[in-house]
Parts: structure tokens; sequence; C-alpha cells
């Protein structure tokens, strides 16, 4: 199992996850936030939700990307609040840029 000491905000991973059935899976995700028992991040393969990852679900870091600062994501600060993840573990929030376009 991982620990928060193991990852970084603003940062590119692929991991190994076991779901709540027992099953591991592989898992591309861009870490937001990191708070004391789990991080947001979106998924970059596949749905692009933001999620409420724990970290002992997380098995095995695969690879470490970092992101450098003009590419990094951005969504709302309200949306990587602890307390706005009390009684969710997934959010659908779609962020843009003036820079990037809508």
């Amino acid at each position: 199992m991982a620990t928060k000491q193991e990852f970084t905000e603003s940062t590119r991973y692929a991991l190994t996850v076991r779901e709540s059935d027992g099953k591991q899976r592989p898992v591309n995700v861009y870490v937001f936030r990191l708070h004391d028992e789990f991080m947001v991040a979106r998924n970059t393969a596949g749905d692009g939700l933001l999620r409420k990852l724990p970290y002992e679900a997380v098995e095995r870091i695969v690879s470490t990307v970092s992101v450098p600062a003009d590419e990094r994501l951005a969504v709302p600060d309200a949306l990587l609040q602890a307390a706005f993840w009390k009684d969710r573990d997934i959010c659908q929030a779609y962020g843009s840029a003036p820079a990037r376009g809508k």
C-alpha cells in the first residue's frame, strides 16, 4: 500500500489499484491535491472524472511523470477541498483555460 509521502501534486502517475471486490486494475491519473487519507485525481485514460483515491487502494506506483508548469491542469479550488469529498467518490467537472480554448 502507498502512503501520502510517495505522491506529489500536479504529477501524472500510472498505478495499480485494488478495487473493492479485490481485483487489481491499472489506472492513469493526474493528481490535483493530496489530503491526509486520500488524493483528488483525474482519470487521464477513459472517463476523465475527478476521483477520491484512498492511499490504501494503491497497490503499486508503476511510473511517475512530472508535469511542467505550463501544462498543468486546473479545476476550481472548491472541488479540491477535503470537505467537498466527504460524501462522494466521483465528480464530473469540466475545465477550460483561455489560452487553450474551450
